[in-house]
């Protein structure tokens, strides 16, 4: 496990990620390989709320103006340091909103309560049946509870799970991925 590796470093790596694995499982193997990910302002919006929630201290979330264009957006956006996020105005707000929502969540405080948490933790394996690399970054892992957790906001839950079947099948193919490497790596998580 990586414990000092920004967001930065991890999604540079070529090792195949979440991503990768719900790309293919939506589509195809053609539809995933050469794809460059970019960010997008939905992938903003989740790192903003994941942020917020995992790491507050650290205070990585912005509000800008009051969009992404222009010569005030371009200016505060280069002076941004690694894993800080910029957001316009409307989608800070909503984002403060949905970290609130979290932390107001009775079931995710229970959890989330309890001492052994890991956070942001970077984890790589190379198959040794297929030889490829693979990565996870679980929000966080808690080995006394040997569970690892992906915070997920309302509407990522709603885009997956628009097709039942569909979203399903991404939950439980990173799912997978996720046990696998766990496993490789000899870390004990049974959800």
């Amino acid at each position: 496990m990586i414990t000092t590796e920004t967001n930065e470093q991890y999604h540079a790596n070529d090792a195949i990620g979440s991503t990768s694995v719900k790309s293919v499982a939506l589509n195809s193997v053609a539809h995933w390989y050469g794809t460059e990910v970019k960010s997008s302002p939905a992938m903003q919006f989740g790192s903003a709320v994941h942020a917020n929630f995992l790491e507050p201290e650290k205070n990585l979330v912005h509000r800008g103006p009051e969009t992404r264009r222009g010569k005030a957006w371009t200016e505060l956006e280069e002076g941004m340091g690694p894993d800080e996020i910029l957001l316009p105005v409307a989608e800070y707000h909503r984002a403060e909103k949905a970290t609130q929502a979290l932390r107001d969540n009775l079931q995710v405080e229970e959890l989330w309560g309890m001492d052994g948490w890991q956070i942001e933790q970077s984890i790589y394996v190379t198959c040794p049946e297929t030889k490829l690399d693979l990565k996870c970054k679980p929000d966080g892992y808690n080995e006394r509870l040997r569970t690892l957790m992906d915070v997920k906001h309302a509407r990522q839950q709603r885009q997956q799970l628009g097709n039942r079947h569909t979203g399903r099948s991404t939950n439980m193919a990173t799912t997978s991925k996720w046990r696998f490497i766990c496993t490789s790596v000899a870390l004990k998580a049974s959800r």
